[in-house]
C-alpha cells in the first residue's frame, strides 16, 4: 500500500459497513470507518502515514457478513 490507498466495496442494498485494520498478531489497530452506506461503490481511502511498514488486515463487515484482505504497507 502506498500513502493512500482506496478500498472500493460494491453495495448491492443500503448497508451497514465497518472497516478494521488488525496487524499480524490479531490485535485492533484502529476502526477505519463505520456507519450506513448506500447501494453502488462505495470508496473508503485508508491513509498509511502513521501506519509501521509490515503485514496488516483489513476487515470489512457488511451488515451481518464479513471478508479479511490482506494488505502490505511499504516503507
Amino acid at each position: 500500500m502506498s500513502e493512500n490507498s482506496v478500498l472500493e466495496i460494491l453495495l448491492r442494498e443500503d448497508s451497514k459497513v465497518t472497516v478494521q485494520l488488525y496487524n499480524m498478531q490479531g490485535k485492533l489497530v484502529t476502526d477505519l470507518f463505520s456507519g450506513d452506506y448506500k447501494q453502488g461503490i462505495n470508496q473508503f481511502r485508508i491513509d498509511n502515514t502513521e501506519l509501521s511498514k509490515g503485514i496488516y488486515y483489513c476487515r470489512v463487515l457488511i451488515n451481518n457478513s464479513s471478508q479479511t484482505v490482506k494488505m502490505v504497507v511499504l516503507k
